[in-house]
């Protein structure tokens, strides 16, 4: 099983903490960065594999790239996000990942009934007056499969939608019909487990986390509480630090 992660650009300051934090706490687990040529090697990582894709949408652009990687080194594979610190070791069984077709979707946990503002995003007029559990219930951020099929229907399902929703949610729109897809069996995790998001205020305390929490999302402006975090942890030897 590989950690899989997609980073574009020359900062790779959030990618070199989530794969620190990941060897520390899967250290049998190989890293695998995957980028475009352009994008410098992120420290740690055991592979770089470099796609260069030319479509514009960068969510299109990062499912095309899994679908890639996963074809060009097999076996099972985690997806996630590079603004994330992992806390636990990561323990699926292997027997369910290896059956083709299914694919780990990490559901959302937080906001489920928060109106999504359609008009910040041109095109998406369908999604009007609906919560954001009932349009986008599984994120991008955490995804695990060995399925090829899987990866190659989020791509076919992505190929189909706008070039706006290719680089908006439009993984999201895919990994929400996957479960309508009778060749694709979903098997949920929870978002509170495996991509917490915490509160964004100055005092947020990575140690007074519940201990079941896999990884920890910070996303958006939380991206801020990123490196203190990091850094607690890795004066902890990013161990979880409510376990003995």
């Amino acid at each position: 099983m590989n950690i899989y992660f997609y980073h574009e650009g020359t900062d790779t300051s959030l990618p070199e903490m989530m794969v620190a934090s990941a060897r520390q706490t899967n250290p049998h687990l190989p890293v695998v960065q995957i980028s475009d040529s352009k994008t410098p090697k992120v420290s740690g990582v055991s592979v770089h594999l470099k796609f260069d894709v030319s479509v514009r949408g960068v969510m299109f652009r990062r499912a095309l790239c899994y679908s890639y990687a996963l074809r060009t080194l097999g076996g099972l594979g985690i997806f996630v996000d590079t603004d994330m610190l992992f806390l636990k070791e990561i323990d699926f069984n292997r027997m369910l990942l290896i059956s083709e077709g299914v694919i780990i979707l990490c559901r959302r946990s937080y906001d489920n009934d928060s109106v999504f503002n359609h008009n910040h995003y041109p095109g998406f007029e369908e999604y009007a007056e609906k919560t954001l559990g009932a349009c986008f219930p599984f994120l991008g951020s955490f995804i695990a499969t060995g399925s090829q099929l899987a990866l190659n229907r989020i791509v076919e399902k992505m190929a189909a939608l706008s070039e706006e929703k290719q680089k908006w949610y439009g993984d999201q729109i895919a990994l929400a019909d996957l479960e309508n897809d009778h060749d694709i069996l979903v098997v949920e995790v929870p978002e509170s487990r495996y991509g917490y998001v915490p509160q964004l205020c100055e005092n947020f305390d990575v140690s007074k986390l519940d201990t079941d929490i896999k990884l920890v999302h910070f996303k958006g402006a939380r991206k801020q509480l990123m490196r203190s975090s990091y850094e607690y942890l890795l004066k902890q030897g990013l161990n979880c630090p409510n376990e003995s």
